[in-house]
């Protein structure tokens, strides 16, 4: 199940199954990804007991990717997924919309309207 569609308790079996396959696959970003900072503007937090917490938000400069990290009010981040429109992405870039999957302990500092930049490690 997508994050987004787990947000919004949508459930499908097709997009399911489509996207266990990707939980398994390793995550490198395309060719064409020259970025090694992005910022993001946090719109939204929601926290998912069986997931963790996803960022929603816009990327406002540079791109992000998946293993990006960021040290946010002193507070390790890591991007662990990211999804946008009920797709899984490797990356986003500058004026995209996505949801970011971060670890729950490390969501404790992050606020609606912050703007965090990520960096690749």
């Amino acid at each position: 199940m997508s994050l987004l569609s787990k947000l919004f308790g949508r459930s499908d079996n097709h997009t399911t199954n489509k996207n266990r396959s990707h939980h398994t696959q390793q995550h490198t970003q395309p060719q064409h990804f020259m970025h090694s900072t992005g910022t993001i503007q946090v719109d939204n937090i929601f926290k998912i007991k069986s997931l963790g917490t996803i960022l929603t938000g816009k990327v406002i400069s540079g791109g992000v990717a998946v293993g990006f990290t960021a040290n946010h009010n002193g507070q390790p981040i890591v991007i662990n997924r990211i999804e946008t429109f009920n797709k899984q992405e490797k990356s986003v870039e500058t004026g995209e919309s996505a949801g970011f999957l971060i670890d729950e302990a490390q969501s404790n500092q992050v606020k609606k309207g912050d703007t965090i930049t990520f960096r690749k490690n």
